[in-house]
């Protein structure tokens, strides 16, 4: 049994909860004690702590993830919770599953070393912050998406090659902010 991973049982099946191992190429399992593995939770990749900011009580990171540079998914993922990538600065390549149903927000947030992303046909929604300050992504494949929300892909300045398709009918605001070689590239008929 490998003891990098732990998982929890959710509603389709295994979730991934915490990556601890210091591996470059992580390869995701398909299975745990029999069972699909299909969500991968939360901060998978950073260790996170309290923090006291204007007031409030929230979780930051501890400091980035530089180990992690490749993440390999099995096709059984269907589900990428919120700020599961958050702060992994060292990753440079991961696969999305086709049948992937749901990216959460911020997943990859602060993921720096990012140069090009597909994102699979069955996702129809970027949500907010998802890639934002992934200031290397270059290049984005995503031609079937119809919404884009607030902030999704803000600071990442070095992208300059977007695949629209013809079914995006949204972008929120803030969507591309500083992202100065994409803003003519968002279809006109697009409401924002």
């Amino acid at each position: 049994m490998d003891m990098q991973f732990e998982y929890d049982y959710d509603t389709e099946g295994m979730r991934l909860v915490k990556y601890t191992g210091q591996d470059n190429r992580v390869v995701i399992p398909n299975e745990y004690n029999g069972e699909k593995v299909t969500s991968i939770g939360p901060y998978v990749f950073v260790d996170m702590k309290d923090a006291d900011i204007d007031g409030q009580n929230v979780m930051i990171p501890k400091q980035p993830n530089f180990n992690v540079q490749e993440v390999i998914l099995p096709e059984g993922i269907i589900e990428i919770c919120y700020c599961t990538f958050m702060e992994c600065r060292g990753l440079t390549s991961i696969n999305l599953p086709d049948n992937i149903q749901y990216i959460g927000p911020s997943a990859f947030y602060q993921c720096q070393s990012i140069k090009e992303i597909t994102i699979p046909k069955s996702l129809r929604m970027i949500l907010r912050g998802c890639f934002r300050n992934c200031s290397e992504l270059k290049k984005v494949k995503m031609s079937h998406v119809n919404e884009i929300e607030f902030s999704a892909f803000e600071g990442c300045k070095k992208l300059e090659e977007i695949d629209f398709g013809n079914e995006l009918y949204w972008v929120g605001k803030r969507a591309f902010e500083n992202c100065e070689k994409i803003a003519d590239l968002i279809p006109d008929t697009v409401i924002n």
